[in-house]
């Protein structure tokens, strides 16, 4: 039963045999991390938007985007002292206190003035949380898979943060306005609370990944004398950098549009749920089914051109004046395809540096790169507002966008397309597992 499971399921994702087995429990965790995380998106952008409002969200960007900074780099020195897992788990119960402490806040347990600032607390800890979630999520991995292991299973292991969002959108439409978006609050802290519990246990029963075996390709990222001096690493921080600049123009011009749009707090929570449960499907089906097979039949340029289409039709049709399509549109960009696709290849290009490198990849990028974007996307967008150039906010989004294209083709030249494709080889490579035992060592897990 268990192999005929792991036959089909692999056949279907495109994964080595036994692969199913070892994935489902960080699927698991994944998914628990991201119900939790999209309960608390949906939850801050409504508290924001219905009582701070639209027109301070480049200044909570600009904070955000220093919050991020101080989190990544404590969570990096903690990092010199601490084991990896150690360090995911101290970050995800942060989280869930600050939470806590927003959620008393704004019940007025503290004071009135916490409660007028825990909306922006609420809104900066989701994203703060995102981050440092998806920098050591991908971390955690890799202290249990192989480099050529993880070519195959990242974009489905991601895949059940997708899953773990539709049961979050679902807890939104349904709860938020039931019971008082805010009290979502303590269901997201339960939730990460959970997600530190798991990630003791599989620290526990799991043995680490042995050292990535000598590649038989020259590795991109050496052959420039170093990670400093390597043109993919490079053209990697110049269009990830633009990209986080245009990731917040987009969402101010949807969160603009949904500040005017909707008349109050239940019904834009009920609309952020629904939207986000189908919007999650898609992008979980898109991550589940597709990623593997665009990047093995397309290779990782083709899937990297695809994603720059189609961030390039969103920003172009923001040109003109929104409607509530475009505005889910630019939102479906921003958010849930980031997730289920753009993210996934990102990771495949980060996983072509050796494992050493690229840990540094990551601590460079999420710990200075994009904060630091963010920061002068949110003073871009705060210069233009607070000068009444509003109109200029999307041919200036549109404009970082062509940017972002060119240095994506550049990155692209510089890519090793046999150590990242999904080929033949590469699953033949990975041995065969003896999924009775697996099960078994998954069962003593759960």
């Amino acid at each position: 039963m268990f192999e005929w499971l792991d036959r089909r399921i692999g056949t279907l994702c495109c994964l080595a045999p036994g692969d199913v087995f070892r994935l489902v429990p960080f699927f698991a965790l994944y998914a628990v991390l991201f119900a939790a995380l999209t309960m608390a998106d949906g939850m801050a952008l409504t508290l924001f938007l219905g009582r701070v409002g639209a027109d301070r969200l480049p200044l909570c960007y600009g904070l955000t985007a220093i919050g991020s900074m101080v989190a990544v780099g404590g969570s990096i020195r903690l990092a010199r002292y601490r084991s990896v897992p150690a360090v995911f788990q101290t970050i995800l119960m942060g989280g869930a206190c600050v939470f806590l402490i927003a959620w008393a806040a704004g019940l007025g347990l503290l004071g009135r003035a916490p409660r007028l600032a825990a909306p922006a607390v609420f809104f900066a800890t989701r994203e703060i949380a995102l981050v440092l979630v998806l920098a050591h999520f991908g971390t955690f991995l890799q202290e249990y898979f192989t480099r050529i292991d993880l070519n195959r299973i990242l974009p489905i292991v991601y895949a059940g943060g997708r899953f773990g969002g539709l049961v979050g959108g679902g807890a939104l439409e349904h709860l938020g306005p039931a019971l008082g978006v805010l009290q979502l609050a303590p269901l997201v802290s339960t939730l990460m609370f959970a997600g530190a519990l798991a990630v003791a246990i599989l620290a526990r029963r799991l043995p680490p990944a042995p050292d990535d075996p000598i590649a038989t390709t020259p590795d991109p990222a050496n052959t420039s004398g170093g990670l400093t001096r390597s043109p993919l690493f490079r053209w990697l921080v110049i269009s990830s950098g633009l990209f986080m600049m245009i990731r917040w123009f987009l969402n101010y011009q949807y969160n603009s549009f949904f500040d005017h749009h909707f008349t109050s707090e239940a019904e834009l929570a009920a609309f952020l749920g629904r939207y986000t449960q189908w919007a999650l499907l898609a992008s979980f089906l898109v991550q589940l089914l597709i990623v593997n097979r665009l990047v093995r039949f397309a290779g990782l340029r083709g899937a990297i051109g695809v994603t720059v289409l189609l961030l390039l039709l969103g920003m172009g049709r923001n040109l003109w004046e929104l409607t509530l399509l475009a505005a889910v549109w630019s939102r479906l960009l921003e958010s849930e395809l980031r997730f289920g696709l753009r993210n996934p290849i990102n990771q495949l290009v980060t996983n072509q540096f050796s494992r050493a490198d690229r840990l540094r990849v990551r601590a460079w990028t999420i710990g200075a790169l994009n904060p630091v974007a963010a920061l002068i996307g949110s003073i871009t967008l705060g210069t233009l507002q607070l000068g009444g150039l509003t109109s200029w906010i999307a041919p200036v989004g549109f404009g970082l966008t062509l940017l972002h294209a060119l240095a994506s083709l550049a990155l692209t030249r510089h890519l090793h397309e046999p150590s990242s494709a999904l080929s033949s080889a590469n699953l033949s490579r990975s041995p065969r597992v003896a999924l009775p035992s697996r099960f078994a060592r998954f069962s003593r897990i759960v």
